[in-house]
């Protein structure tokens, strides 16, 4: 038997579009991807295809028979390999037709072409896996190379070893009223060859892996449970008070400001000289800047100072509120 084990791995869904022929346009999928080795499943519907089979006798594939359709797949699988350079594409496939009213027929086979009219496919990559393909002398056919193994029979040491492992030490509650209730030793040795049995390890090996286990075990000294913690009582200290801040006195002293009324003016420190033209709905002060531009300045941040007189002309100096 020849395994290779695969712990990496992509996946690759998607589907073929009408016309298409089948194994060309999946290699070159396999191209583009880079994919070396994978197993393809398909379902859908083909046009027509091209099936062949290996005859023994001859050793080669016998003369492809088109098959016309539409054609039903009931089943593709194929994977992908390394076969002199290039990834190569082998697929089998059982279709289905229908031959007359209520009568149908089955083909199968070894795909060497075909044209897809509706085909839906699914790609297990295997990255960390090459397969590469060579001729058999046994068969004459092109199969995955590698080293032959026996199997699961080349591991049974590795259960044998795993059996004679000594079994941990019980652990033991202090409690003198109760003894300890022994287990027949006959029940351990009877459950432990029964599972050795079918790995591969005999019946007097596994017995005796057994025993030295159980001696191993009962010269060990008996683990006794840790004392319980003592119960955690919750501190109920009284926490400390936290004393309250005093509320900062709130400064009224805009109240007492003058306010600007329609028609004066407004000393800003950015605009200039600017005429009020009245008060906005939120509180705030409607001026017109020496440019014409309409702005809104709010008073909360700028203190009103005492006005000013310039010819006709009331002027509020303003300033910058302080915090």
């Amino acid at each position: 038997m020849i395994v290779f084990e695969s712990r990496i791995a992509r996946r690759f869904v998607g589907r073929l579009e009408r016309g298409e022929e089948v194994i060309a346009t999946l290699r070159q999928l396999c191209e583009h991807e880079r994919i070396r080795a994978a197993w393809i499943h398909g379902a859908g519907m083909l046009e027509w295809v091209e099936l062949t089979e290996w005859d023994p006798e001859r050793e080669a594939w016998r003369a492809p028979r088109r098959v016309e359709g539409p054609l039903t797949v009931l089943s593709l699988e194929g994977n992908v390999s390394i076969r002199n350079g290039p990834p190569w594409v082998q697929l089998h496939v059982m279709v289905a037709r229908q031959t007359g009213p209520g009568t149908f027929e089955t083909l199968g086979g070894t795909v060497a072409s075909a044209r897809v009219y509706a085909l839906e496919f699914a790609f297990d990559v295997y990255e960390d896996v090459r397969l590469e393909r060579d001729e058999e002398a046994a068969t004459g056919l092109s199969l995955f190379k590698g080293s032959s193994v026996r199997g699961v029979f080349a591991r049974a040491g590795e259960r044998t070893q795993e059996l004679a492992r000594p079994k941990p030490a019980p652990v033991v509650e202090d409690d003198e009223d109760e003894p300890e209730e022994e287990q027949p030793a006959s029940r351990t040795a009877a459950a432990t060859p029964a599972a050795a049995t079918g790995g591969g390890v005999s019946w007097a090996v596994a017995a005796a892996v057994s025993q030295e286990a159980e001696k191993r075990a009962a010269a060990m000294p008996a683990r006794r449970a840790p004392p319980s913690p003592p119960p955690l009582i919750p501190d109920v200290t009284t926490p400390k008070a936290v004393p309250i801040p005093e509320a900062r006195e709130r400064d009224t002293s805009f109240l007492d400001e003058p306010i600007p009324q329609k028609g004066d003016f407004v000393d800003h420190r950015q605009f200039g000289l600017c005429r009020v033209e009245g008060e906005d709905e939120d509180g705030g002060l409607r001026i017109r800047l020496p440019s014409g531009v309409r702005k809104v300045i709010r008073l909360d941040f700028l203190e009103v100072l005492p006005p000013r007189h310039e010819g006709d002309r009331k002027v509020f100096p303003l300033r910058p509120r302080k915090r």
